[in-house]
């Protein structure tokens, strides 16, 4: 099967192929705008997307190196390895890590949305997840579906203000250093960090069973996408 990024409804994209025009039953505007950019993509044979490199991005990206050194041996990461859906084309996706029962994800977000996630984690409910950040719930769900596991673990991170300095060395000796110096300059009070002593945990892990109606109803929405995406 074809694993490419380009042409592809993606785990980290495929929420939008939930969202519905005001009649309850069409595919809405941001699901109908992702299908025409994939027919783009297709057209020209290579990714639409240019504009991947802000300080924000760039930090997700590479603070979740960190974040492999401080979670377990348990966990298997594979995050620049894409796979795809073994009988539906057009259906691919690149989780972060697993284990022997969960498949994981992983974000390092600015300090708002790691605050109130973690009052999402307090809840101990999956729909409070689904309902306020879809782009994360069906992510995770698209790729319980593609790496065949029942159990999702979303991870956040945010780091102590005494990691900022062990980011910014791991930075110098990173071959790609020149792609991040937007963080390696910035001020230390520009980037997202808890203060050292916080009550706060910087790791924070929140786990559920996917739902199988879940599973079925983002299959559905995948191949009705396709059908839109040949014609």
């Amino acid at each position: 099967m074809d694993t490419k990024r380009y042409g592809n409804f993606t785990s980290s994209a495929i929420w939008k192929l939930l969202t519905i025009a005001t009649d309850k039953k069409k595919f809405g505007k941001p699901a109908l705008t992702y299908i025409q950019e994939k027919k783009w993509e297709i057209m020209i044979g290579r990714s639409i997307d240019t504009e991947s490199n802000t300080r924000v991005t760039l930090w997700g990206t590479f603070v979740e190196k960190l974040v492999h050194e401080k979670l377990d041996t348990s966990y298997e990461y594979f995050s620049d390895v894409r796979v795809a859906h073994p009988t539906i084309s057009n259906w691919t996706g690149a989780a972060d890590c697993q284990t022997e029962t969960k498949i994981c994800d992983i974000k390092c977000p600015q300090l708002k949305t790691f605050c109130d996630l973690l009052d999402i984690f307090k809840t101990g409910d999956f729909v409070n997840l689904k309902k306020d950040y879809p782009e994360y719930y069906w992510q995770l769900v698209s790729n319980s579906i593609l790496y065949r596991k029942n159990i999702a673990e979303l991870i956040v991170f945010v780091p102590y203000d005494n990691d900022i300095p062990l980011i910014k060395q791991m930075i110098e000796n990173d071959d790609d250093n020149d792609k991040y110096k937007s963080i390696y300059y910035a001020p230390q009070s520009e980037l997202p960090y808890l203060p050292n002593g916080c009550a706060v945990k910087d790791l924070n892990k929140f786990e559920f069973i996917v739902p199988q109606e879940d599973k079925e109803l983002l299959t559905a929405k995948v191949l009705e996408a396709i059908k839109k995406l040949n014609k």
